[in-house]
């Protein structure tokens, strides 16, 4: 019997699934932040995966350019604007960023997030040089955005990047811009130029992202004031009544940055503010549950054990009773069988407010009421609650080392707010993530 050819794939199709697979891996981890389940370890696989796709366009030289660029022009995504623009930065010819911008020009708000994540995984001066370029490029605001995004992710700090002041950024006369300028400021707290007057106009610009970003800028920088939180505040309340009649891709974006703003009005306003309170009871109960998981108050507690008798909140509120008291539901017998609706439901995609609730268990909700009536919860009245004890270094690294990514995001923004001198990011190459964890522990026992 004559044995069958071996079928040879061809270079282009080879190609193609490089292209795809990045963009894959890219998303993998740039959606994580809501993952229950996705670790360092699982990261940092895919990570290296990423790494090994991208490698072999970049070793294909020009058919690699070429079959990331079709793919780009086609699918005009986040993930293959990830994989064109390290390419681009790569390579870094004129011609080539020709054949870039013009796409993400035409949808920056969809786009932008894949070419500020690409100069985050680049060598750290090839992408400064890329960013202090942009900068420099007065008639292109989207490069300018891209740039200072990128900056603020990366931790650049303003005299690397730009001759100009950074107050003349806050002032910018495009929004979008300013609410770049904001977001590279807190990372820019320790340059000596006073900024806090350029922030503080801005908690009062008509664009809601601007004051979003300013009012977070200044608690993440130890200033922040009832003033920033109030302008946080309306923020959020303007964006939750778009969400109203937004769709599809739309609603998606909208709650990603919601979800954003949520997660630092938790941090930002002091354990016990009076204001907590009344915000979970105006916000919408998930949207509420997010304060209360990052706000880190024992006192939350209370509205956290009530969302469990509402059938659409009971597993996200079951895991964020998890997560703040440390008390595992399914190591400690806290789940209960799913309904036959929901074992029925299978694979079936949830809408964009419930995705996080896949793959979260069905909690007991008589067993934990009475495991919490037992619980003597105590902590300094300036700490926050996580894994059932204050938030320290040591916790925070013992966190990030194993945690999955939903609880290692609010490690590590409590980090961001108690302790800034550790910038962590969390969704940064792993090399990168441990190397601070490993400076998280020295501190720790020191």
């Amino acid at each position: 019997m004559t044995p069958e050819p071996t079928v040879v794939p061809r270079f282009d199709q080879v190609l193609r699934r490089h292209v795809q697979d990045a963009a894959f891996y890219w998303r993998q981890q740039d959606s994580s932040l809501q993952s229950v389940q996705l670790t360092p370890d699982r990261l940092d696989e895919f990570s290296l995966q990423m790494h090994a796709h991208l490698d072999g366009l970049l070793q294909a030289k020009r058919e690699g350019w070429d079959c990331a660029l079709e793919a780009f022009e086609r699918w005009r995504q986040a993930g293959e604007t990830f994989v064109i623009t390290w390419l681009a930065a790569q390579i870094d010819h004129g011609s080539l960023w020709e054949k870039v911008w013009p796409v993400v020009q035409a949808n920056p708000d969809g786009l932008i997030r894949g070419a500020v994540s690409a100069l985050a995984w680049l060598p750290t001066e090839r992408a400064t040089l890329l960013m202090r370029r942009w900068c420099a490029e007065a008639e292109s605001p989207i490069r300018t955005v891209i740039a200072l995004r990128a900056a603020a992710l990366t931790d650049v700090p303003v005299q690397a990047l730009s001759d100009q002041p950074l107050a003349a950024w806050l002032g910018h006369v495009d929004p979008h811009v300013r609410a770049s300028a904001c977001r590279w400021a807190a990372i820019a707290g320790h340059h000596p130029e006073p900024v806090e007057g350029a922030l503080h106009q801005c908690l009062n610009s008509d664009d809601r992202r601007v004051r979003a970003e300013a009012a977070i800028t200044l608690a993440l920088r130890g200033e922040g004031s009832d003033v920033a939180l109030s302008a946080l505040w309306r923020s959020v309340t303007e964006q939750l009544n778009d969400l109203q009649t937004a769709t599809g891709w739309h609603q998606k974006q909208g709650w990603r940055r919601l979800n954003r703003w949520l997660a630092h009005l938790g941090h930002a306003a002091p354990r016990g503010h009076r204001g907590i309170a009344v915000l979970l009871r105006q916000l919408p109960s998930r949207a509420a549950l997010r304060v209360a998981l990052h706000h880190g108050d024992p006192a939350c507690l209370d509205y956290v054990l009530g969302q469990l008798d509402e059938p659409e909140n009971q597993r996200l509120a079951g895991w964020i009773w998890q997560t703040l008291t440390g008390w595992d539901l399914e190591l400690n017998g806290l789940t209960a069988l799913d309904s036959e609706d929901e074992t029925s439901r299978g694979l079936e995609v949830p809408t964009g407010q419930s995705a996080f609730d896949v793959g979260l268990p069905t909690p007991d909700v008589a067993a934990i009421r009475r495991l919490h009536a037992e619980l003597a919860i105590e902590i300094p009245d300036d700490a926050r609650l996580l894994q059932g004890e204050a938030v320290s270094l040591a916790l925070v690294a013992e966190i990030l080392a194993d945690a999955p990514q939903a609880v290692r995001h609010v490690a590590a923004l409590a980090l961001d707010y108690g302790a800034p001198e550790h910038p962590f990011h969390v969704r940064a190459p792993m090399w990168k993530q441990r190397h601070v964890i490993r400076s998280l522990r020295q501190a720790a026992e020191t």
